[in-house]
């Protein structure tokens, strides 16, 4: 059975949780992706012998792929018109 010894508040250093985000945005960056926000999750260590583990935050980023959607409309000398739809 998980033991918990439970934490009523965190703190984090300003310029910690800015650069975290820095490193985020950059890691989103070089995956095409782009960072929306971020999402907080309790967890536990487990125990330790007799000791309880401790609850922690976990921060998690949370984003989109970015993608670009078109139509691109062409016009043929024989007057047919072709669609084309990006995916990008």
């Amino acid at each position: 059975m998980l033991k918990l010894k439970m934490i009523r508040s965190s703190w984090y250093k300003l310029e910690d949780i800015e650069d975290y985000i820095k490193y985020a945005k950059q890691q989103a960056a070089e995956n095409n992706q782009t960072m929306d926000g971020l999402r907080l999750y309790l967890g536990a260590y487990p125990n330790n012998g007799d000791e309880p583990g401790l609850t922690t935050l976990l921060f998690v980023p949370t984003g989109f792929d970015n993608t670009s959607e078109g139509s691109i409309l062409f016009h043929c000398k024989e007057k047919v018109v072709i669609w084309i739809t990006l995916m990008g």
